[in-house]
C-alpha cells in the first residue's frame, strides 16, 4: 500500500507518472472514491501519460469510453455509477473490456464488478477527498492489500 497527499491538482500528473512507472504490469486501474472525490480528473492525468489523443471526459451517460494512443493503443473508460443490476454490466459489455490484453482499462464505481477485476493486472486506486480542503489523500492498493483497507 502507498498512501500520497495531494495539495493541487498540478501534482496529479506526477503521480500518474511514477503509478505507471511502478506498476507496469498493472492494465486495469479500479478508482473509487465518493462523488466530485476527483476519479475523471485523475484519469485525464493518466490518460495523459499515456499518450492519449482523444479528449477525456467522464462517461458517466455514455457507461464506456474509448480513447487512443499517440501509438493507437486503445485505452477503456468506464464509468459504472448508474449501472444497478449486474445484467446491465453485461449488456454493455464490461466483462469485454476488462478481458481485452491489448488495453488500459479505467474503472469509476469499481465495486459494482469486483468479481470481474483480474487480480493480477488490476491496480486500486482510493481517492479520499478532504470535505474542507481541495486536498486528497490517494491510496495505492494491489488487489491483495484490498481486504485489509478500511
Amino acid at each position: 500500500m502507498e498512501v500520497f497527499e495531494i495539495n493541487r491538482e498540478e501534482e496529479l500528473d506526477q503521480l500518474a507518472k511514477y503509478i505507471l512507472l511502478n506498476y507496469p504490469d498493472r492494465q486495469v486501474f479500479a478508482l473509487y472514491g465518493p462523488l466530485g472525490a476527483g476519479k475523471t480528473t485523475f484519469i485525464k492525468y493518466l490518460s495523459k501519460q499515456l499518450g492519449v489523443v482523444d479528449s477525456v471526459k467522464s462517461p458517466t451517460y455514455t457507461l464506456a469510453n474509448v480513447y487512443k494512443t499517440y501509438q493507437n493503443e486503445k485505452i477503456y473508460h468506464l464509468d459504472l455509477f448508474r449501472i444497478k443490476e449486474s445484467v446491465e454490466w453485461l449488456d454493455i459489455g464490461v466483462d469485454d473490456y476488462i478481458e481485452d490484453p491489448n488495453a488500459v482499462i479505467f474503472v469509476e464505481w469499481p465495486e459494482k464488478i469486483r468479481d470481474l477485476l483480474p487480480p493480477d493486472r488490476t491496480l486500486m486506486i482510493h481517492i479520499n477527498p478532504d470535505p474542507d480542503t481541495q486536498k486528497r489523500k490517494i491510496v495505492i492498493l494491489l488487489p491483495d492489500e484490498q481486504e485489509n483497507h478500511t
